[in-house]
C-alpha cells in the first residue's frame, strides 16, 4: 500500500487508479450509507461521508505503514470502527 501511495504521487497513471480503485469503495459505502436512511440513523449526506471515511482509512493504514506501526492493528482497526460508527449510526 505504501509503495503504490507513494508512487501515485509521482505519476499521473498510477493516481489516477488509486483513486480508481478507492473510488468503488467509496461508492459501494456511500450506497450503504444511503440505504441506512431510511431508518433515520445516517447523520450526514452519503457520498461526502464515505468520501470522508473511506480516505480517512487509507490515510491512516498508509501512515501506519510508514511510522512503523505505532499503534496494534487491533486498536487502530477499533478506532476506525468507532469513528464509522458514530459518523453513520451516531453510536458511541
Amino acid at each position: 500500500m505504501r509503495a503504490v501511495v507513494e508512487a501515485a504521487a509521482g505519476g499521473p497513471e498510477v493516481a489516477a487508479f488509486w483513486r480508481s480503485l478507492l473510488g468503488r469503495f467509496v461508492d459501494a459505502a456511500a450506497e450503504r450509507i444511503a440505504a441506512e436512511r431510511p431508518e433515520g440513523t445516517v447523520l450526514g449526506a452519503p457520498h461526502p461521508t464515505a468520501f470522508a471515511l473511506v480516505w480517512m482509512v487509507e490515510r491512516a493504514f498508509y501512515e501506519q505503514l510508514a511510522q512503523g506501526e505505532p499503534y496494534a492493528p487491533e486498536e487502530l482497526v477499533d478506532a476506525l470502527c468507532g469513528i464509522f460508527m458514530r459518523t453513520v449510526y451516531g453510536v458511541r
